[in-house]
């Protein structure tokens, strides 16, 4: 992991929830995740009965699996995926509740190769900061980039103008 984010209600007791972003997630991404908890009245609880994080997805038409409606998402060419369930025990919280899902989210250029990033959030994790994640995600505005990836899988077209 390169970046963990945590909230605490004193230095020794367990994390409260946990979110967690490998190397290679997309800076912007990162950034609204930080931007949303740098702004979030209250980090030690979010949960909302009724609401899901998942909608920003939904509202930019990302497919639902069929096996998993509302809770497994794909993008359009399916380069990346968010799914609400099960994470590992690495990824638990303070919670007392053992074994509730948590929200995952990856990118991937192939089906046959590795992910090129992962996100994840443990189950307490509150709702508005994984939706600010799941809203920028879902973001279809390019992204402007110093250099390209060396391996775009088909993702990139660059058209040279003068």
């Amino acid at each position: 992991m390169v970046w963990e984010f945590f909230a605490r209600t004193e230095v020794a007791a367990p994390p409260l929830w946990n979110a967690y972003f490998t190397a290679r997630v997309p800076h912007e991404l990162v950034t609204a995740f930080a931007t949303a908890l740098a702004a979030a009245p209250d980090v030690t609880s979010g949960i909302e009965p009724d609401w899901t994080p998942l909608e920003p997805l939904a509202d930019a038409h990302w497919s639902t699996d069929p096996t998993d409606a509302g809770n497994t998402y794909y993008a359009p060419k399916l380069q990346a995926w968010v799914t609400y369930g099960a994470v590992s025990e690495a990824i638990e919280d303070g919670n007392p509740i053992p074994g509730l899902p948590g929200y995952l989210a990856w990118g991937q250029t192939d089906d046959h190769l590795p992910h090129q990033w992962c996100a994840a959030f443990s189950p307490s994790t509150p709702q508005e900061l994984v939706a600010a994640f799941t809203k920028a995600l879902a973001d279809p505005t390019p992204v402007l980039r110093s250099a390209p990836p060396k391996d775009p899988g088909g993702h990139l077209t660059i058209r040279l103008s003068r």
